[in-house]
């Protein structure tokens, strides 16, 4: 939720403050997590879901660390005169593909969790979308409260796109860190 603050922010700059930036962030955000659910439950049986997992994550990094350099440029040619128009199209370039990306390690990690700990697919479900919540509310205050007044909107998505890479990292080796050893 921290990727649709900072890009609804953005968006504002280009179309203005009003109704039709965030009707047309959140609406993108709602398509591309249904997406990103779907495709996600098409891998979620994948052999290898810890790598797939990592992929996902460093390709969401990529993307958002461009981002920090390049948004403005990437609305500065997308602009059109018409504000709902142009700011799903906006909207859906900036923040589109990552949330597709989000939305898909869901249901791999839904099923990690319901083969290899709880057993029981529902408990699996429901503590993922717990937990995914939780940060989801704290990447809104953080970023929308602190970072985006602080060090700008900019900054804030080479701050995810960082972040996102930092918590790829321990998976860049499955064989030395397996995130479900000892759950």
């Amino acid at each position: 939720m921290g990727l649709q603050i900072i890009g609804g922010k953005t968006l504002t700059l280009y179309y203005g403050v009003g109704i039709q930036v965030w009707t047309s962030t959140i609406t993108i955000s709602m398509v591309c997590l249904a997406i990103g659910y779907y495709l996600g439950g098409k891998l979620s049986s994948n052999k290898e879901p810890i790598k797939i997992i990592r992929n996902i994550l460093l390709a969401a990094s990529c993307y958002i660390l461009l981002l920090g350099f390049l948004s403005n440029s990437i609305l500065d040619v997308l602009l059109m005169e018409n504000t709902i128009l142009g700011s799903l199209v906006s909207a859906f370039v900036i923040i589109g593909p990552c949330t597709i990306l989000f939305g898909m390690v869901g249901p791999i990690i839904s099923q990690l969790l319901s083969t290899y700990v709880i057993k029981k697919s529902g408990q699996a479900a429901g503590k993922t979308f717990l937990i995914s919540t939780f940060g989801g509310v704290l990447s809104i205050f953080m970023f929308g409260l602190a970072l985006i007044p602080k060090i700008g909107i900019s900054n804030s998505f080479i701050a995810v796109g960082v972040s996102l890479a930092i918590i790829a990292l321990p998976v860049l080796k499955p064989s030395r860190f397996h995130p479900l050893q000892g759950a």
